[in-house]
């Protein structure tokens, strides 16, 4: 699974992936991360622990990837990479090939999380932020406009603890991404606000929500695959049944070919693989949606007043547990489909 985070220098990407990182090596309904790179673990973890202290990551322009797993109940559960795109890639005009790229990253993409300053928005002099937030949201419509599969969209609102209180304006640079959400019956989408400094709010959401589709998705196509599978053994054993079964077989066996029973036990040992693979994700699967079922969603129904409301009340409060370290323990890993 590939989830890309993108949002202009400042905006507090850095800092959020710090504070979700520390906030995660405790369970979240059962949830937590783990960097595969120690190293990459232990500098979040830093981060981190200076966050924690008021002090916080500089910004830069560089894009980054890291490579994740989500743990569940302290097992293995789904391997993601996770891909910071920021600074010139989303400043560049339409046609430049950094945008070409960009783009072409975002449409490979299982999750995206789009990173919008609020204290930005609402400022006095909130044209620059108004600008780059439409910049992105033609990116992220250009990516998902004609896509034909599962996806989540986090549209992450950060620093929300410098608002007094949620207003319309801050919704309006996204009104034609909401309509393109609205149009498509692939996209799932949700505003999430966060806060990162003296208070920690909303953080294990949008990593999570922006996993949720292929996540799903990977439960329903497992399911699929295993009906599929242990059909064909059935035909293949029904096949191989009474006298013309024993017929068939001496054929296939003169000639050469696979018999039926054979068939049968490759069907089997598929549709049996495929169970253990179903097994060990179905727990987190529900845990997954029922952790997110409350989450605000983007949808027709609903105006910009509304969005606003939904924000003004979706505030749950993490904190950075007190840790030393990291277990980079590995657990059994599953081959994905």
């Amino acid at each position: 699974m590939k989830v890309v985070m993108l949002g202009n220098s400042g905006v507090g990407k850095t800092t959020y992936m710090a504070s979700l990182y520390g906030i995660m090596q405790q369970k979240i309904d059962g949830f937590s991360l783990k960097a595969n790179d120690t190293a990459d673990g232990n500098r979040l973890l830093e981060l981190a622990n200076q966050i924690s202290s008021g002090r916080y990551p500089d910004a830069t322009s560089n894009r980054n990837e890291y490579d994740f797993y989500l743990h569940y109940q302290d097992k293995e559960i789904f391997p993601f990479s996770w891909s910071d795109y920021r600074g010139s890639a989303i400043r560049s005009m339409s046609d430049d090939k950094q945008s070409e790229i960009l783009v072409d990253e975002l449409k490979k993409a299982d999750g995206i999380m789009m990173f919008c300053d609020c204290d930005a928005l609402m400022a006095k002099n909130k044209l620059k932020a108004m600008n780059e937030i439409r910049r992105m949201t033609y990116l992220v419509t250009e990516a998902v406009k004609n896509i034909e599969r599962p996806i989540s969209l986090a549209i992450v609102l950060t620093k929300i603890d410098k608002l007094v209180e949620f207003q319309q304006d801050i919704f309006n640079p996204f009104q034609g991404l909401i309509s393109v959400i609205n149009a498509s019956q692939w996209i799932s989408a949700s505003f999430i606000p966060v806060a990162c400094s003296h208070q920690f709010i909303n953080v294990p959401l949008p990593l999570l929500f922006a996993l949720r589709s292929s996540v799903i998705y990977q439960a329903m196509l497992a399911e699929h695959l295993l009906k599929y599978h242990y059909d064909r053994y059935e035909e293949f054993k029904k096949k191989n049944e009474g006298v013309s079964g024993g017929i068939k077989w001496l054929v296939d066996s003169w000639n050469g070919n696979t018999t039926d029973d054979k068939n049968a036990e490759a069907e089997l040992a598929k549709a049996v693989e495929i169970y253990q693979v179903f097994e060990h994700i179905k727990e987190p699967v529900i845990a997954l949606a029922k952790y997110l079922e409350n989450l605000p969603m983007i949808e027709e129904k609903l105006t910009l007043k509304d969005y606003a409301s939904v924000c003004e009340n979706t505030k749950i409060k993490y904190h950075l547990p007190n840790f030393i370290g990291q277990n980079q323990q590995r657990q059994e890993t599953f081959n994905w489909f």
